[in-house]
């Protein structure tokens, strides 16, 4: 299997975009084998690692 790394920005606002994003990567069937953000991407990346649902995270 291939391994694949997932990149989030920043921008404050459009972080909501990110949970979202992941869901439909999740979708596909892919999982990142490595994660790398900043800012809100950061706060996404971090809380997707401990393995938060995409949907949670829209919540906070």
């Amino acid at each position: 299997m291939k391994k694949i790394g997932l990149v989030l920005s920043g921008g404050g606002a459009l972080g909501v975009a990110h949970p979202a994003l992941i869901k439909t990567i999740e979708a596909h069937g892919y999982r990142p084998n490595l994660i790398s953000g900043t800012s809100a991407g950061a706060c996404i990346g971090a809380l997707y690692n401990w393995d938060m649902a995409p949907k949670p995270c829209l919540i906070l």
